[in-house]
């Protein structure tokens, strides 16, 4: 489904081809204790992909034995998934527009089926996120998206 790997400093994160930045860890002389810095990379927080203080450690070997158990970096990882399976799945839509669109009533737009679907990922229990992450990043992932989206919107419109 998903993973997070180290590369020195810094923590990545994963998820089908998607690998970006999750954060880094740097001693804060201050506090003299081991920080992990967290990228905004979905501007959830306003940062414009800017770094929020997260948890502190005695030091960076226990920092990078502890990546998965911090709560701040798995609530942004996690967020992240979320951002990567809806444009995963709003670019299947797009790219297969025209052959969807046929299978719909003609009230349905593509607007309103982009919105649909950013409230219905939005919306996605925590339990079910495997399965979506699964489905938008698979190499057959367009298809698999096309075929949820054409039977997801008939059953919304009543189809």
């Amino acid at each position: 489904m998903s993973s997070t790997r180290w590369e020195k400093n810094r923590l990545f994160q994963r998820v089908g081809t998607h690998d970006e930045e999750l954060g880094y860890v740097e001693l804060d002389q201050n506090s003299n204790t081991y920080v992990l810095w967290l990228k905004d990379t979905c501007g959830v927080l306003g940062l414009n992909g800017g770094y929020i203080r997260g948890e502190e450690f005695c030091s960076m070997a226990s920092a990078k034995e502890k990546d998965d158990l911090s709560p701040s970096a798995w609530i942004l990882h996690y967020i992240w998934m979320r951002n990567v399976v809806e444009k995963e799945t709003i670019h299947a839509l797009d790219e297969h527009w025209d052959e969807i669109s046929q299978n719909l009533p003609d009230d349905v737009t593509k607007d309103n089926c982009i919105d649909s679907i950013k409230r219905h990922i939005k919306e996605l229990a925590i339990e079910k996120m495997p399965c979506w992450v699964k489905k938008a990043t698979e190499k057959s992932a367009e298809k698999a998206i096309f075929n949820w989206i054409t039977d997801w919107i008939k059953n919304l419109s009543g189809g």
